[in-house]
């Protein structure tokens, strides 16, 4: 496997690439041929100490990490498996979510000492928070770890395409 201007390099399991650089044409995800197919991701990152924010407050996070944020602007080969992971993942996400909603708000209807209302209520909010984190996983490609100059590190890719790329030599 080669890369454009050997700009792609693997550092442990982490793919390390250059903000100018063009994967080859195999599933970040699976390695299989992608056949062309190309998927775009807008990527962000801010520094993991931003969270600490959260403690204070949700709105001051959240005014935080769109300050410092970094973005960056992927476009990786995909396969058709992998593609439809991530459209199952947003359909589990969507629909797990607004089932759970409508119990959570089918349980105001019901006498809130009641049993009915116990499993209506929080077997709402047990499916909408698993819907959750279930449905963002499945449909994430791939997710930054961190982000140096022109130079980003990211999780969730194949051990085989990273197995054919060289080793990364930290740049000076």
């Amino acid at each position: 496997m080669r890369s454009s201007h050997h700009q792609i390099w693997r550092n442990h399991n982490f793919l390390v690439m250059h903000r100018d650089a063009e994967l080859p044409d195999r599933c970040i995800r699976t390695n299989l041929p992608a056949n062309g197919q190309r998927f775009t991701a807008r990527l962000y990152w801010h520094p993991p100490a931003i969270y600490l924010f959260l403690l204070m407050n949700i709105l001051v996070y959240a005014i935080a990490a769109l300050i410092v944020r970094k973005q960056f602007v992927i476009r990786c080969s995909i396969s058709r498996q992998a593609l439809d992971r991530r459209k199952q993942g947003k359909i589990m996400l969507c629909s797990g979510c607004l089932l759970g909603l409508c119990l959570c708000f089918g349980a105001v209807d019901t006498d809130p000492g009641s049993a009915e209302f116990a499993w209506l209520f929080f077997g709402g909010a047990l499916l909408f928070v698993f819907s959750l984190l279930i449905g963002v996983a499945r449909s994430t490609i791939v997710r930054i770890q961190k982000i140096e100059g022109d130079y980003i590190w990211l999780t969730g890719v194949s051990p085989e395409f990273l197995s054919e790329l060289p080793d990364w030599r930290t740049k000076s």
